[in-house]
């Protein structure tokens, strides 16, 4: 049973020390830039990951590049296997080599009676229109003109830095897809500047 003193000195401790939101949003940036972990609030795995320009990606923005240059495209329906199968080719938009439609510009390709592909503006509840192109800094990289950062560095589906380190498109043939490489990278020396 309790007593009224324990209940009287229950009303008077001082309210446990708090955390702000400051506080707790600096906590969480030092845990993702480093190993990663959960979040103390909704228990969400989180890691600021490294990735670099792999060959299969520039394999993609090649075939992008050669058969559509800048035009609007439908990779998911008339790209080879091998540019949709892993889709990597996404992972360019990274770099701000190719941009896919914004759902507000949304549109489908349709086939009119003459066999011709058209855009039809679309109304719909997805994520995502399919459609993709490349940009006038992907056609120069493509062609060798312009150098890159080497690696992005990605948490949350949202850009958080990009390295000092650059690389011509030359340099990334031959970069194999590492997902070790990836999990295993932390953030920090060799960044440019921060979110």
């Amino acid at each position: 049973m309790i007593t009224l003193d324990q209940i009287k000195a229950l009303r008077f401790r001082p309210p446990p020390a708090q955390t702000t939101l400051e506080q707790a949003r600096n906590n969480w940036d030092l845990t993702i830039r480093d190993k990663g972990g959960h979040c103390p609030c909704c228990d969400r795995w989180g890691k600021v990951y490294r990735h670099k320009v792999s060959e299969s990606m520039v394999k993609s923005l090649l075939w992008i590049a050669s058969n559509h240059g800048e035009n609007w495209i439908d990779i998911p329906r008339v790209a080879p296997k091998s540019v949709v199968a892993t889709y990597t080719f996404a992972t360019l938009k990274w770099w701000h080599l190719i941009q896919p439609m914004n759902l507000d510009m949304s549109v489908k390709v349709e086939i009119d009676d003459e066999g011709n592909e058209k855009l039809v503006r679309e109304d719909s509840e997805k994520r995502s229109s399919g459609l993709w192109r490349v940009t006038p800094l992907g056609m120069q990289f493509a062609r060798g003109l312009v150098q890159i950062p080497k690696f992005v560095y990605l948490y949350n589906d949202t850009l958080k830095d990009v390295s000092v380190e650059t690389v011509y498109i030359k340099d990334c043939v031959g970069e194999k897809f590492n997902y070790a490489e990836i999990m295993n990278e932390t953030w920090g020396e060799g960044s440019v500047h921060e979110d």
